[in-house]
């Protein structure tokens, strides 16, 4: 899970469109939220991913639900509300189903709350920090196995081997044979790591836990910055990718 910016509003939702939609819903029962004006900006916002879980939506097989964080099924009047909505999975929004977060516990919101503040990933498996977070991965369930910790270890141990092969690299650069083609080599190597954990791309919060924590990253970032090849363009991967790390 990482932070899921919400920094427009779709001109779709006017408070008259808003009360419409509202009693139609209450009326009829009607998913008026499965609009593509409303779904589309969804999907962007999360960069077509679950907010909740990081899988990508727009896969073969995979769509999107509409989660209402603040339940349906409890808060009518907020079926529409585009700060109500998140994009999600449909094994997160059944797994959330209708749990009442202001009677039966807060979860953690991505697009209000920052999750690393209350999640942290050991193994590829998520644990909480606080209570929030540890309520946030029961009831979700951000830890099964098949589903979820398999595809994390998969992006984990590819970014590992990604690392090494970039150290080595590094490595015979400095102490055989300093050619062009071989600094080239790194510097694309580390920067097609470091935009792995993008918020764009799936699992991205595994991919920027195992770089903040892998130590052939630490002696790579060490090595570069000796060189004089650390770029201000490097740097800005760097940190861009770090933030989203649960490390």
């Amino acid at each position: 899970m990482i932070k899921v910016k919400r920094d427009f509003h779709p001109s779709y939702l006017t408070p008259t469109s808003k009360a419409a939609l509202t009693a139609e819903y209450k009326t009829n029962g009607t998913a008026v939220w499965n609009h593509s004006a409303i779904r589309e900006p969804l999907l962007a916002m999360s960069h077509n991913k679950c907010s909740y879980c990081e899988t990508i939506l727009t896969e073969e097989s995979k769509y999107m639900e509409v989660d209402h964080f603040l339940c349906k099924a409890d808060y009518p009047n907020h079926v529409i509300d585009w700060y109500n909505l998140i994009p999600s999975c449909k094994r997160c929004n059944v797994t959330k189903g209708d749990h009442n977060v202001l009677t039966e516990g807060m979860l953690i919101d991505p697009t209000t709350d920052t999750p690393s503040d209350h999640l942290l990933m050991v193994n590829y498996r998520i644990f909480g920090k606080n209570a929030l977070g540890e309520r946030t991965e029961r009831e979700i369930k951000l830890n099964t196995s098949k589903r979820l910790v398999m595809p994390r270890m998969v992006v984990g141990e590819a970014v590992s081997d990604a690392l090494r092969e970039v150290k080595e690299n590094l490595e015979e650069y400095i102490n055989v044979k300093r050619t062009r083609q071989r600094k080239l080599k790194v510097l694309d190597g580390l920067v097609n790591i470091l935009e792995e954990a993008l918020p764009n791309t799936a699992y991205s919060a595994t991919a920027a836990t195992i770089i903040a924590c892998n130590p052939d990253y630490v002696w790579i970032v060490d090595a570069m910055n000796k060189l004089g090849w650390w770029t201000s363009e490097i740097d800005d991967l760097h940190h861009a990718a770090l933030c989203q790390s649960l490390a």
